[in-house]
């Protein structure tokens, strides 16, 4: 996410506790807050008042609904516990995949795996909102994904029912946001779309990355089963408003 923020890939506000040298460094990227610097320094309390009363404001508050608080040590984790007002905070694991090789199975040549392009978006296919929503959470418009990313979708009886997506994009690397609604789950379709956008990514030369709840069995067997391996597990808090 950081690489792809620098790379002006994805809309992120740094904040920090002064000019020269700062301290404290609060970035808000979405439903993300990453927190880092000296969680017990003069100016901690400081960035949560801000925090609490400037960034999650009550109407930004019922927009989120819940927020991923990533955060450099244990020390942020605490303060983050106490210092957030009137919000529900669990402690959450999510898991983190990346390819070495890459996947030997060519790209399904199904009509229903369709590339993502700027005339399928015009096409009269229902529900077209979903993959709307999806590329535009992360790189803030869909004419900006067309235009910097790339994906597949599922199109059953002319109608949106999954999409793969590159997501946090920068030079090398992207991640990888993929959904497939409930009734087609089960059957190869994340499968057959994720064959096409890794055959994209190594013709763009880009690292994928996989990343899930540690609980989301579904997600970890389709990400292994198209060779993916796991390389880190790590903590975030999960606020809910």
């Amino acid at each position: 996410m950081l690489h792809a923020m620098r790379a002006g890939n994805t809309t992120a506000r740094y904040y920090i506790d002064r000019a020269e040298s700062p301290t404290v460094c609060l970035i808000h990227e979405g439903h993300h807050l990453f927190v880092s610097g000296d969680a017990s320094g003069p100016t901690t309390d400081d960035a949560l008042c801000y925090l609490n009363d400037t960034l999650l404001t009550t109407n930004k508050r019922r927009e989120l609904h819940l927020l991923q608080v990533l955060y450099s040590n244990d020390d942020w984790k605490d303060k983050i516990a106490t210092g957030m007002q009137g919000v529900t905070i669990e402690a959450g694991s999510r898991c983190l995949y990346t390819q070495k090789a890459w996947a030997a199975h060519p790209l399904d040549t199904e009509a229903c795996i369709r590339s993502i392009t700027a005339d399928l978006m015009r096409s009269p296919i229902d529900n077209l909102e979903m993959i709307v929503h999806e590329v535009s959470s992360t790189l803030g418009s869909l004419d900006k994904f067309l235009s910097r990313g790339f994906g597949y979708t599922l199109v059953l009886d002319n109608r949106i029912s999954g999409f793969c997506t590159s997501e946090y994009q920068s030079a090398g690397e992207c991640a990888i946001g993929i959904e497939v609604l409930t009734p087609f789950q089960r059957q190869g379709y994340a499968s057959k779309m994720v064959a096409g956008f890794l055959a994209e990514c190594r013709e763009r030369h880009l690292q994928p990355y996989w990343e899930c709840w540690s609980d989301n069995i579904a997600s970890i067997r389709t990400a292994e089963r198209n060779g993916f391996a796991r390389v880190a597990d790590y903590p975030v808090l999960v606020i809910t408003f």
